[in-house]
């Protein structure tokens, strides 16, 4: 005899599929709003974070200029170096001597780091004098300015000669030095880049292993279902000689209990059906025979 649930099982979709499809659909949801968020802030974010590290740094410098007083030792030349290592920056600390010319060149004497002049590093001395003179960014600079405060400003620049972006701060330090301060910018573009590639390859390594890891739990809390529906399919063919095998006391072993309950009781009335089935039918052949006899 052919059941009709078994044909349904069979031409149906499993829970296990379900499982699995539901399970991808999330993680690709999942997925994709991360990295919608991450295109369209994580740049926004990292500027404030650079912001923040740029000006940490402006007053990390100024405690250790002013516990080095007049003259700076050799162990606060180095808590500065250190410093720039750590935090990813360059740091000079100069002093202004004076204007020199109708054209508002100004005079630097660079504090920090020491035994560097205009000759060797005519940039830095260029890039430190147009913050001191006022002057207007050249052709192949543009700016835009992030913070203004009383004793320091912070820009970003771009340099269109080398195409990248800086974050510069100019202020002045509480011990009578400038300061100024360079972190190239143009790096969290990249790693804002790199963050994106390594989400999508890490979003499809998630989707596969999230499709074939629920694949296999899915199929374990299937299986025992499976089972079940095979004994009620022989229940409802009138055969109650297999039971389920309980092997746990959740919802699924109490399925599992019940449906052993159900074949005993199933078995035992349909067996006092019989029973009695059987001796009504004696009892009418019985009478039967007794009025033939009259």
């Amino acid at each position: 005899m052919r059941i009709k649930g078994e044909d349904n099982r069979k031409t149906g979709h499993s829970i296990s599929t379900k499982l699995t499809i539901i399970t991808v659909m999330i993680i690709i949801f999942v997925v994709c709003l991360t990295w919608l968020l991450n295109k369209s802030f994580i740049q926004k974010y990292y500027e404030r974070s650079k912001l923040k590290n740029i000006e940490d740094v402006y007053e990390q410098t100024g405690a250790i200029m002013n516990e080095a007083g007049e003259e700076l030792s050799e162990e606060s030349l180095e808590e500065l170096e250190r410093l720039a290592t750590i935090k990813n920056v360059d740091i000079y600390i100069f002093n202004i001597t004076g204007i020199y010319s109708r054209r508002q060149r100004v005079g630097i004497e660079l504090v920090f780091p020491q035994n560097i002049n205009s000759a060797q590093s005519p940039r830095i001395f260029e890039d430190i004098a147009k913050y001191i003179e006022g002057s207007s960014f050249s052709k192949e600079n543009s700016f835009e300015t992030l913070l203004e405060s009383s004793d320091h400003n912070i820009y970003k620049v771009y340099n269109s000669r080398i195409k990248s972006y800086n974050l510069e701060l100019i202020g002045a330090l509480d011990s009578g030095e400038n300061v100024y301060i360079s972190s190239n910018f143009e790096s969290i573009r990249e790693s804002a880049d790199i963050a994106s590639r390594f989400l999508a390859f890490v979003g499809l390594c998630a989707m596969i292993a999230g499709a074939v890891i629920i694949s296999m739990v899915s199929r374990s809390f299937v299986k025992p279902i499976l089972e079940a529906a095979d004994i009620a399919d022989k229940m409802a063919a009138l055969d109650f000689e297999t039971k389920y095998d309980v092997r746990s006391d959740d919802e699924i072993g109490r399925l599992g209990n019940s449906l052993n309950i159900l074949s005993t009781e199933l078995e035992k009335t349909i067996g006092e059906l019989k029973t009695a089935n059987n001796e009504l039918t004696r009892d009418i052949e019985q009478k039967t025979q007794i009025d033939e006899m009259r």
